[in-house]
């Protein structure tokens, strides 16, 4: 229930709101009174007089206004937000009072009466011109009422009551954001006032703040530039219009105007740091990379370049530069368990397992401690040590919270990876137990299902996964695989593959599935794409499977024995790929 604002509204009325409910009752008494004594005498000419006094009273605007606060309180307590709404604006009608209108405002706005909403406001705005709540109210309400000259009215008064010029007009142009029916509307708001001071800074960064939200290109650039010529020292404007640049396909522009730019070494690291992070944005890794460094060359024990540098290194396949940056952090002893961390992956991408367990155990605090822990968890297993496996998922889980079905997916997978696929399943039951709306430990105990041949369970499983969210990428490609292999409804079967893809295009897993149901459905030619779009994403064996399955079916039966056998040398223990390479021998 919206509180607040009619506290001292109500206890300057407290006496009027008594005697409005002591006159009903009164009333209320005489007229039951008065029926039981039908036959009686009629009363007194005194009683008479006094009934009509009260019936004058309960009518005076006094009256009436308790009456509507009292009815919109009640209102309210029964979350009846329309009718509070009402009464609050029949109250309002009756005395203008400033704690009145912020109440009648907050429980208008509550009900989604805008209209209602803004008659108050500008009752509040007009009352409390200092205050910033009332006038960035009137704002809003403004533009979402179409009333041009009350934004022209109301954004003044904001900007007077903010604590800055600058800091009202970014105010105003966050209030007007976010509405695509009232764009244009905002944006000529704006524009208009910016043209009234056209040599102040703050109007035309506002407008061109707006501008660039609703993606109107010209106008942000147009309004940007203003803003940096009227206030070129103003760092915020100058790094808007590398922003408007960068928007519109100029970085070379955005760039110039960022190493424009004054300051010491640390602001001008910021801003390449900024016009980083736009190109990213932008999707242009290759400037951000030159931006991270420009920043470097500024200001080379700036943490948050490096920083930055290493992970879009790492990103981009630069493990080299990547690992030079990470090792820098360590040197200098800033980030450490973040550095360790990418240090650990990088180790591991290159294959060397004890330096990549080394790093990860350096991972003591941060956002990266569970992960650290959960790779190193099956770093272990992957050398055959499942009891140490298990161990390290028994220090994790003392050492880290809000983890614990995670750590019991882990559990269950490194059970079923040792082919304990009955203890995995008993784990996932009581776990499921104890928490039967989790997605994730449905999920998982799909997959033993399936691999035990329960194959009505664990579609089941799925199926309620989905149930719960329809939405769910990992559930539709599993269910849509499980179809696949397990049915002979395709149909359904892509469908769902294509719904997860829709959602994670470029997941190597995704993409087998896709290739495997139209194998299955005899669309060689279709199914080879997205089979070779997985295969060059991922090295997991059983896409290896499928596509060279494809390939020979295909007839090309030497790109099938070469698909196969690199696959085997990766994974000499897989023995599905033994079976089918000694199936094809000749």
């Amino acid at each position: 229930m919206p509180t607040g604002g009619v506290k001292n509204y109500r206890r300057r009325n407290r006496c009027v709101l008594s005697f409005g409910l002591a006159g009903l009752l009164f009333v209320s008494g005489g007229t039951a009174e008065a029926a039981d004594s039908a036959t009686e005498a009629a009363p007194p000419p005194w009683q008479a007089a006094v009934a009509a006094q009260v019936r004058e009273a309960a009518n005076a605007p006094r009256a009436r206004l308790s009456y509507h606060v009292l009815a919109a309180e009640v209102a309210l307590a029964r979350d009846r937000t329309g009718e509070a709404a009402t009464q609050y604006a029949r109250a309002l009608a009756l005395d203008p009072d400033v704690a009145l209108a912020e109440r009648a405002a907050r429980v208008a706005a509550a009900a989604d009466r805008p209209d209602l909403a803004y008659s108050a406001v500008r009752i509040w705005a007009r009352e409390a011109p200092d205050a910033l709540p009332a006038q960035r109210a009137a704002v809003r309400l403004a533009l979402v009422n179409g009333d041009a000259a009350g934004m022209g009215e109301y954004i003044p008064r904001l900007v007077a009551a903010a604590h800055s010029p600058r800091d009202g007009y970014t105010l105003v142009a966050r209030l007007l954001s976010g509405r695509p029916a009232h764009a244009d509307a905002a944006i000529t708001a704006l524009r208009d006032l910016s043209r009234q001071h056209p040599d102040a800074a703050a109007p035309a960064y506002a407008t061109a703040l707006l501008a660039l939200g609703y993606n109107k290109l010209d106008i942000a650039a147009d309004a940007a530039a203003r803003a940096h010529a009227n206030a070129p020292d103003w760092g915020e404007a100058g790094m808007l219009v590398a922003a408007i640049a960068v928007r519109q396909g100029n970085a070379k522009a955005a760039a110039d105007a960022v190493a424009a730019l004054p300051g010491d070494a640390k602001v001008r690291a910021g801003y390449h740091i900024g016009l980083a992070r736009f190109l990213l944005q932008a999707g242009q890794a290759d400037r951000a990379t030159e931006e991270f460094k420009a920043a470097l060359d500024v200001a080379p024990d700036n943490t948050d370049a490096r920083f930055g540098l290493g992970l879009l290194s790492l990103s981009q396949g630069d493990t080299q530069t990547a690992r030079k940056q990470f090792r820098q952090l360590i040197d200098d002893g800033e980030r450490t368990a973040d550095a360790a961390f990418y240090l650990g992956v990088i180790a591991q991408q290159d294959g060397r397992i004890d330096d990549a367990r080394r790093w990860y155990g350096h991972v003591g605090s941060g956002a990266h401690v569970f992960e650290a822990g959960m790779r190193d968890t099956f770093l272990i297993a992957r050398s055959g040590d499942l009891d140490g496996a298990l161990a390290r998922l028994d220090r994790l889980q003392s050492a880290t919270s809000g983890h614990d079905n995670e750590i019991i997916s882990a559990r269950g997978e490194l059970l079923v990876r040792d082919g304990q696929l009955k203890k995995a399943l008993a784990l996932f039951n009581q776990a499921l137990a104890d928490a039967p709306d989790d997605s994730d430990l449905r999920y998982a105990r799909s997959l033993v299902y399936e691999r035990l041949g329960r194959i009505d369970a664990a579609r089941a499983d799925l199926e309620q996964v989905l149930d719960n969210d329809s939405d769910d990428a990992r559930a539709l490609n599993a269910l849509g695989y499980l179809l696949t292999n397990h049915s002979q409804d395709y149909q359904r079967a892509e469908r769902l593959i294509r719904q997860a893809l829709s959602q994670d295009p470029d997941n190597p897993a995704v993409l087998d599935s896709l290739g495997w149901v139209l194998y299955k459905q005899g669309a060689l030619t279709e199914a080879r794409k997205p089979l070779e779009q997985a295969h060059e994403g991922s090295d997991d064996p059983e896409i290896a499977l499928h596509l060279g399955t494809v390939r020979w079916a295909q007839g090309d039966h030497a790109a099938a024995r070469r698909i196969w056998a690199q696959a085997a040398q990766n994974h000499p223990d897989n023995t599905e790929l033994k079976q089918i390479m000694e199936e094809h021998r000749s």
